[in-house]
């Protein structure tokens, strides 16, 4: 098990942002079909005063995902453990009573069969997954997870950014409100994509320099507007309307400051860091860019380096995978 997590204002964000193509290869793909389980319905319909049976009809109606559930989601043993497990339904059963509400299923259906569709369009060798599991997990846990089965989406995890269980003490802690200010149900089809195509290839920039951190996160995310190009930019990014903007305005400058302060070549921890993880700002570039500016900076160099190629190229993101990042860079002659 692996885990993984609005309309544009400004035509030019449209323009600016690092899009698919106008020609649309996946187009036409075929439509996957996936099945629909419900397990959170199935866990929170269970008789609590005859919880060893009730546990017993969860294992024979999900077979597989019952066991990824209490052992790898609220890592209990169900035959041993019905105190923690009651005390969970208890404490969550107001969760799942929230996330009936919202209905975040039938708010994403359309969005994440096709991404997903796409996605095989695109690579085809990756076995795709038939079932989409919905569940109620911890908020502490996962939103999205590859199991035996299929995609598992923790529903506690879209409930809304203003959703009061986010606010505690210990949630902040964990997912302070840059980051759950994306616990919207639009997210759910990026952040199934971007977990998918992170079983399929595991990064190749660990342990290596920003250039390399740069466009293999670029790489990933031109990837995954290509699967969701219907997307609006700020749910493909996780980035503000306002962070969109101050990017496209600033990218001349901050390109400029990778370059004169030799950042590209380094390999230095917190060089990586202050470009590289998601953060509520960045540290060099002020309150109107976000954390990870190198993502987007990435995807820019990978955009350019696309523009390059044949059509042919353009539409086997295969091939961009596996293009090694310096080769990229070299390629595009990037130049904001």
């Amino acid at each position: 098990m692996r885990s993984s997590l609005f309309y544009i204002l400004f035509l030019s964000l449209l323009l600016g942002a690092c899009s698919v193509k106008p020609t649309d290869p996946a187009k036409n793909a075929l439509k996957l079909s996936l099945k629909i389980e419900r397990f959170d319905s199935s866990f929170f319909n269970i008789d609590t005063t005859h919880i060893a049976k009730s546990i017993h009809s969860l294992y024979q109606k999900h077979p597989f995902f019952s066991d990824d559930f209490f052992r790898l989601i609220l890592m209990t043993n169900p035959l041993k453990d019905t105190v923690s497990i009651k005390a969970f339904y208890r404490s969550y059963l107001p969760i799942y009573q929230q996330a009936e509400k919202i209905n975040a299923p039938s708010i994403v259906q359309q969005d994440l069969v096709s991404g997903l569709s796409r996605f095989h369009f695109y690579f085809p060798e990756y076995t795709m997954p038939t079932n989409i599991i919905y569940f109620i997990g911890p908020l502490e846990g996962y939103g999205n997870v590859i199991t035996k089965e299929g995609v598992g989406v923790g529903l506690q995890m879209y409930l809304g950014a203003n959703a009061p269980w986010y606010f505690s003490e210990q949630i902040q802690t964990i997912y302070p409100t840059y980051m759950s200010r994306k616990f919207e149900p639009a997210y759910i089809p990026v952040v199934a994509i971007q977990n998918i195509l992170n079983d399929f290839a595991a990064s190749k920039a660990v342990g290596k320099n920003v250039l390399t951190n740069m466009i293999e996160a670029g790489k990933r995310q031109y990837i995954i507007n290509s699967c969701l190009p219907q997307t609006a930019d700020s749910l493909l990014w996780g980035y503000s309307n306002k962070q969109l903007a101050a990017l496209k305005s600033n990218e001349n400058e901050i390109w400029s400051f990778i370059l004169h302060q030799k950042l590209m070549y380094s390999v230095a921890q917190r060089d990586i860091q202050d470009l590289m993880h998601e953060a509520a700002h960045n540290d060099y570039f002020g309150e109107d860019i976000p954390g990870d500016v190198g993502r987007y900076m990435g995807c820019q160099i990978v955009k350019a380096w696309m523009a390059k190629q044949s059509e042919k190229t353009r539409t086997n993101l295969s091939e961009l995978l596996n293009t090694p990042a310096e080769q990229i860079f070299e390629a595009a002659k990037y130049n904001p």
